[in-house]
């Protein structure tokens, strides 16, 4: 029986390319890279856990690098323990098959963040492909009453802008961002 040492990286919005977490696994020896190319897709780490044999080693930066909610992790750690395979995340410096070191209250500090970081890369993952899309995302900006009246008096020629400002309380940024749009 042949062990293999894996490299999991997923692509995130801080690390699209996989660089920096090449960079945590380089110190270890690994024989093949997994890489997840969509920050919300499992597809290549589904494919590495089937076929994870007893003994087998999977190496990740961290643990938002491995999983996108507490569930998942909860999940794919049971995967792991069933499959007899060996789990280390790196920036944590936890190794699924040994006692944990920390504290409880270190270790819930460490789900904590980990709970944050997952959340925020999930928010920008779907904002990035909401872009893609051609979806705005944000408030919209509405035009309100002052904003109508300024470009009014801007359009009849004769207020300087400094006088719109001080009779509208629009900014003479705020008035030419408006003009550039409608007119």
């Amino acid at each position: 029986m042949n062990l293999m040492n894996y490299g999991y990286i997923r692509n995130t919005a801080i690390d699209s390319e996989g660089t920096m977490q090449r960079q945590a696994l380089s110190p270890y020896a690994i024989d093949q890279i997994v890489y997840e190319e969509q920050y919300r897709s499992n597809d290549q780490l589904a494919e590495m856990i089937d076929g994870l044999q007893e003994g087998d080693q999977v190496y990740t930066a961290s643990l938002t690098c491995f999983a996108q909610s507490l569930n998942q992790l909860q999940a794919l750690l049971e995967r792991f323990t069933k499959k007899k395979a060996v789990l280390y995340f790196v920036e944590e410096d936890i190794q699924i098959d040994q006692t944990l070191k920390q504290s409880f209250t270190e270790l819930v500090h460490l789900l904590t963040t980990f709970q944050t970081q997952a959340t925020s890369l999930m928010t920008k993952a779907a904002m990035e492909e909401a872009k893609e899309r051609g979806v705005t995302t944000g408030r919209p900006r509405k035009k309100d009453d002052n904003v109508n009246r300024a470009i009014e008096l801007y359009l009849s020629g004769d207020y300087t802008l400094k006088q719109i400002k001080e009779l509208t309380n629009i900014s003479k940024s705020t008035l030419y961002r408006y003009l550039n749009e409608d007119y």
